[in-house]
């Protein structure tokens, strides 16, 4: 036998340990990616709002230099550009795409109320819209 023969060191880890460290951190990416999806959510909710209610002021101000509402149904990108242009005479800083990369939707409901509201991020559901901007006089 030999005499010089030393046992095994026990240092390290087992594979267990290790898989349960693996665990571990894959839980708390899961939970990171998940809490920066619905604030990136909420951040474009918010970041809709705020442009609706610009919106919203450039519309008031057309009514009372125009007296009525901005009158005909904005609703596809090639109605935008002469309700842009209506609006942005009076405020140059309006957005009229949303943070999902579609144009607010405007319907006039007679020359003195409108609707105006984004889709949100599924424009095939309502469930998402925004829809905070409704003006009467």
């Amino acid at each position: 036998m030999l005499r010089n023969a030393q046992k095994p060191s026990c240092r390290g880890f087992t594979l267990v340990e290790l898989l349960v460290v693996v665990a571990i951190i894959g839980i708390l990416v899961g939970i990171t990616i998940g809490i920066s999806g619905f604030a990136g959510r909420k951040a474009a909710a918010s970041k809709a709002a705020a442009e609706l209610e610009r919106l919203k002021s450039a519309l008031e101000e057309y009514r009372v230099e125009q007296g009525q509402y901005y009158t005909k149904e904005v609703k596809v990108s090639a109605d935008l550009p002469n309700f842009k242009l209506a609006l942005t005479n009076l405020s140059e800083k309006l957005v009229f795409i949303d943070p999902w990369g579609r144009p607010y939707q405007y319907r006039p409901q007679g020359a003195f109320a409108y609707r105006l509201w984004s889709e949100g991020a599924n424009p095939t559901s309502d469930i998402d819209n925004i829809d905070t901007a409704i003006g009467q006089f």
